[in-house]
C-alpha cells in the first residue's frame, strides 16, 4: 500500500526534458535587460478552458521571484521603459520538433487548444529572433489556469531560463548583446 501511495504522487511529475544556454552570462544579460523594468512576456497557446487572458495572468503570477538576477515586472503589454529587444517567450504546446529558434522567431507552428493530457511547453529568453537561453517541460495534466502544476512547470521554466549561477563557468568567446 505504501509503495503504491509512493507511485500514485510520482505519477504526474514535472520533466524539463531539454536546458538550453547560449553563453555562461546569462544573468548579466537578463540584469541588463529586465532589472527594474518592465518585460515583455509572450504566452502562446492556452492549454486550458479558461479565458485567454486569466491563463495568461496566472503565468506572469507563478513567474515572479522564480528567477535569478534583479526583479523584474514581467508582463504582456510593457511600457514604453521596455528594452524591446529582449523578451521571454512561452508556448504551450508547441510542435513536435519546434524549438528555441522557432519560439524566438514566431515560427512555431499552430500552440495548444485545451488537452486533458499532459502539456508540452517550449519556454525561450530570446534577444530579437536569439534564443539565449531555453527549457522544453513536460507537465500534467491540469485542471485550470491555476492547478499548483502549472505555477510549478512555470516557475522551474523561469528559474531555468534565468538561473541564480551561471550555467556554465567556463571562459567562452561568445559576446554579452546589448543593445
Amino acid at each position: 500500500m505504501i509503495l503504491l501511495l509512493a507511485l500514485a504522487s510520482c505519477a504526474n511529475p514535472t520533466v524539463i526534458t531539454h536546458v538550453y544556454y547560449d553563453h555562461s552570462e546569462i544573468i548579466d544579460v537578463f540584469r541588463y535587460a529586465a532589472g527594474g523594468r518592465d518585460f515583455l512576456v509572450e504566452i502562446r497557446g492556452n492549454p486550458t478552458t479558461a479565458p485567454k487572458a486569466t491563463f495568461d495572468g496566472a503565468v506572469l503570477a507563478a513567474m515572479h521571484g522564480r528567477h535569478g538576477g534583479p526583479p523584474a515586472k514581467f508582463t504582456t503589454v510593457p511600457s514604453d521603459q521596455a528594452r524591446k529587444n529582449y523578451r521571454i517567450v512561452f508556448v504551450f504546446g508547441p510542435a513536435e520538433y519546434a524549438g528555441e529558434r522557432a519560439a524566438c522567431a514566431g515560427a512555431d507552428g499552430d500552440p495548444s487548444s485545451p488537452t486533458s493530457g499532459r502539456v508540452t511547453m517550449q519556454a525561450a529568453f530570446c534577444h530579437k529572433e536569439r534564443p539565449l537561453s531555453s527549457s522544453r517541460v513536460k507537465f500534467g495534466p491540469i485542471s485550470g489556469p491555476f492547478d499548483s502544476l502549472l505555477a510549478q512547470a512555470v516557475g522551474q521554466a523561469t528559474l531555468s531560463l534565468v538561473p541564480y549561477a551561471n550555467p556554465d563557468y567556463k571562459q567562452q568567446n561568445n559576446p554579452i548583446l546589448i543593445s
